[in-house]
């Protein structure tokens, strides 16, 4: 599996080439609306404006896009019927992936069915710079939520999900977000096997309180800690980036995020300059004529 070099732009390109399984976490800035993004190996470089003089909050979405390659280079091969990647309110659907039933009449069943395989489930480390003062994440709006919450996915019948703003003082000073979710214990529930899945939100504020208009600020790091370094530490032990698929785990690639800040006012109005009043000429009085 390919965990590094692949760019940002190019990984989402790829759905008609053959791969091997690709995954890859991906950092996308969304309120406020970047005015440009610039995508390069292994960031996105998002600009963005927020108001002079001011604290500013900002959110920020992880995703996870992937890129099976039986998806990628046969569409036919999964095309859904065997794979049922959900359940309805009521937790009544059967699940065509867990059956031992040629569903789909391709000759496999369940885990040896492509339709069946995709994440299962994901951790991962989010480090920020300290100018993203992070307020808050959750999985709530996201495929981590449960599936009576749409677009949640996870198994109300039994399922993990756990998001904690870790400790700067228990992480060597680093601020950010641990999140870890399996979406199900017992049914096989996966995730899409092409395309983009949201999986993370994360709150943050941006304190431009001592910048002027037009001022553009440092750029502001926000990054996923790789598999194979030592992951940031919620309230138990530190937390490996990675996706489980098949019930093995995988190292995904990575597309990190820069902030580039640029503080805008309103352009103050300018005093009129009064019109200057020409001064009275007195007029000659004119004299009586001479009789």
């Amino acid at each position: 599996m390919k965990s590094a070099g692949i760019t940002c732009l190019a990984f989402l390109l790829l759905s008609s080439v053959a791969l091997a399984q690709e995954n890859i976490f991906r950092l996308d800035l969304v309120d406020p609306v970047p005015t440009t993004a610039v995508k390069t190996a292994s960031v996105v470089t998002a600009r963005a404006s927020v108001p002079a003089g001011a604290s500013t909050d900002l959110l920020v979405q992880v995703a996870l896009d992937s890129n099976l390659e039986p998806c990628a280079s046969d569409p036919m091969a999964c095309d859904g019927t065997e794979n049922f990647t959900s359940v309805d309110n009521l937790g009544t659907t059967t699940y065509g992936c867990g059956d031992g039933i040629d569903n789909d009449d391709d000759g496999m069943t369940d885990t040896d069915d492509t339709d069946c395989r995709g994440v299962q489930g994901w951790s991962l480390s989010l480090a920020t710079d300290g100018c993203f003062n992070v307020t808050g994440a959750t999985v709530n709006g996201t495929a981590g939520a449960l599936n009576v919450l749409p677009p949640g996915l996870r198994d109300i019948e039994g399922s993990f999900a756990k998001t904690e703003v870790v400790d700067p003082a228990e992480n060597a000073g680093l601020s950010g977000v641990v999140s870890a979710v399996v979406l199900s214990f017992s049914n096989p529930l996966i995730l899409k096997q092409t395309g983009s899945v949201l999986v993370l939100q994360v709150g943050g504020s941006f304190n431009a309180t001592a910048m002027a208009p037009g001022d553009t600020a440092p750029p502001c790091n926000l990054r996923i800690v790789p598999s194979d370094q030592v992951g940031l530490a919620g309230a138990g032990e530190p937390v490996k980036t990675a996706v489980t698929i098949g019930g093995r785990t995988r190292a995904p690639a990575i597309c990190n995020l820069a902030l580039e800040i640029t503080a805008v006012g309103e352009e103050p109005i300018p005093t009129p300059i009064p019109t200057p009043i020409p001064p009275r000429i007195p007029m000659p009085t004119p004299r009586p004529a001479r009789g």
